[in-house]
């Protein structure tokens, strides 16, 4: 396979609002929470709780992405980039239109995100393949190399919730991208590890487009940006407000920066 018109993802009038009531009350202590039901317990039954104010973080966006595009999203925080690639990776589900995608999909988000803590690297590795719908045969014949890859073969019998953020991250990428999924979402992972580890995973998302993979990638080093992908959506408020060649993505994600600076 290669790059052509076969398209991997279609996100059509695609958007994610949250309530800003909801997001204000994860931020308040449990005392603050025990107070305000122990004074006013008819919120318990969402009486009177009318002031609900809803905040989109993305969209509405229409795109189509196609197998063995290396697509990057640009944007400062908080403008919908983590939020796009949870909806893609179905953490999360859209509010508004919909999001299609043909083949399987493997996602490194943030830390904390895929595995489950109790549970070992290696007993994570046979979880993440059996999500994937792969068989325990086929990941064990990868699983040697999954644990190289992420420089813990001597870390697999620890639980996870043991590891540094930099030992998750590079095993959740580990994972993603020897299981061969048709479309890798990857979120910052650039970020963790030193140059080697950040060299070996540009190579690993390389391979994976030319076989026509399709994938998508947070970043805000610009340099593998412009170095790795074939296309850059920037996203500004939520809104895609450039879809184009990598080098003028930047330029415009450096525009819009120091605007908002």
């Amino acid at each position: 396979m290669c790059c052509d018109d076969t398209w991997r993802i279609k996100l059509l009038e695609l958007e994610k609002s949250y309530d800003r009531s909801r997001l204000a009350a994860w931020q308040t202590s449990m005392r603050e929470q025990l107070a305000r039901v122990v004074l006013r317990p008819w919120t318990l039954l969402g009486i009177g709780s009318g002031n609900s104010e809803q905040f989109r973080a993305v969209g509405p966006i229409t795109a189509t992405i196609s197998a063995g595009e290396r697509i990057g999203l640009l944007g400062h925080n908080g403008s919908g980039k983590s939020t796009l690639l949870r909806v893609l990776a179905q953490v999360t589900p859209p509010s508004a239109g919909r999001a299609e995608i043909r083949g399987r999909v493997a996602s490194v988000l943030e830390v904390g995100t895929g595995f489950h803590p109790e549970l070992t690297g290696a007993e994570n590795v046979y979880l993440s393949g059996a999500a994937l719908g792969l068989r325990r045969s086929m990941i064990a014949e990868r699983y040697q190399e999954i644990a190289a890859f992420a420089e813990l073969s001597d870390k697999m019998d620890i639980p996870v919730k043991r590891y540094s953020s930099g030992m998750y991250v590079r095993l959740a990428f580990a994972i993603a991208a020897h299981l061969d999924p048709d479309v890798l979402l990857i979120d910052e992972v650039l970020a963790v590890g030193d140059e080697g580890f950040r060299s070996k995973c540009l190579q690993r998302m390389e391979a994976h487009a030319t076989d026509g993979r399709t994938v998508v990638l947070v970043s805000h080093d610009m340099e593998a940006i412009r170095n790795f992908c074939t296309r850059c959506l920037v996203l500004e408020a939520g809104m895609v407000v450039f879809d184009g060649a990598p080098f003028e993505a930047i330029e415009c994600y450096r525009k819009h920066r120091i605007q908002e600076e």
